[in-house]
């Protein structure tokens, strides 16, 4: 099945490379780019059908992630309408027939940047109070748009240190009244559901 979806890419190849299945096949992207896919980075569904990708493109490394069509056209619509925003991160390529968002490649996830794992990695605690203020500030301008996102929550319970769970749980508990007292705000479960 996931062979047939890529029958329109490039010829797709496999090797074992110690644990890893490391395969590669090419997307294009809207913008003409075109996208190497070098590893399979999460799977997903009933089938455990390779999602997520890293991919290599003009020496670069970005996400391949394949999505259901109700999410990627709600990305699309995000996209448009935070065009200019500085905090939220955006699919910055995508195809349609593929079904593909495409993201820059970063090294580090937001939790781990903010945990405190006591390694020399770690980032001090300053720089992780500007990146949780950051995404209290990229929360705050979807709001401000009608629209709210539910991960915050998820986030905090992910989180052992009781400082951080703390913090985001207030957080988190500011946006659910926000969305109380805001009944025309527009989740993604919402839009989900509707269609």
């Amino acid at each position: 099945m996931f062979l047939q979806q890529f029958s329109g890419c490039a010829r797709f190849n496999r090797f074992a490379n110690g644990q890893n299945i490391r395969m590669m096949s090419t997307v294009i992207g809207g913008s003409g780019r075109s996208y190497v896919m070098r590893q399979v980075l999460s799977y997903g569904g009933h089938d455990q059908i390779p999602i997520i990708f890293k991919a290599e493109s003009q020496h670069e490394s970005f996400i391949v992630k394949r999505v259901p069509r109700t999410f990627y056209d709600l990305s699309l619509r995000l996209a448009a309408e935070f065009a200019s925003s500085r905090r939220l991160r955006m699919h910055i390529d995508c195809n349609l027939e593929e079904g593909v968002l495409i993201y820059p490649y970063y090294r580090s996830t937001l939790l781990s940047l903010i945990q405190d794992d006591d390694s020399e990695d770690s980032l001090p605690i300053t720089e992780r109070k500007k990146i949780l203020r950051g995404t209290g500030e990229a929360i705050q301008e979807l709001h401000t748009k009608g629209w709210i996102h539910c991960a915050p929550k998820e986030l905090f319970e992910q989180i052992s240190d009781e400082h951080w769970r703390h913090a985001l749980a207030g957080a988190s508990a500011i946006a659910e009244n926000e969305v109380k007292q805001q009944p025309g705000l527009r989740s993604e479960s919402n839009e989900q559901s509707t269609d």
